[in-house]
């Protein structure tokens, strides 16, 4: 996409916040946002390399149930988003217990 300015503004979908590290790519390797920064610095007048890189068509899909363990350590449930809350189990050295 390009402004009025002559600005280039690249969309990544199913990318979060800092694309340059956080676009990965099926199969795994660079990130895609790694691959085309590295792209522009090497030749930015080669605006089709950095443009539309063949990465920007394997981009992994953002996985939103995440890690099961992770979830029900942090949240309480298996799933963060859509799972019932339920108390969070508390530790101790004598065994775990619920809050009162």
């Amino acid at each position: 996409m390009q402004s009025s300015s002559g600005v280039a503004l690249l969309v990544w979908p199913d990318a979060v916040h800092y694309s340059t590290m956080n676009t990965p790519v099926v199969g795994g390797g660079d990130p895609c946002g790694l691959t085309t920064v590295v792209a522009f610095f090497t030749d930015p007048a080669n605006e089709e390399a950095w443009r539309s890189p063949p990465c920007r068509s394997h981009l992994q899909k953002i996985d939103f149930h995440g890690d099961v363990a992770i979830n029900q350590a942090l949240w309480g449930t298996p799933d963060a988003y859509d799972g019932k809350p339920e108390p969070v189990v508390e530790l101790h050295s004598d065994g775990p217990s619920r809050p009162t």
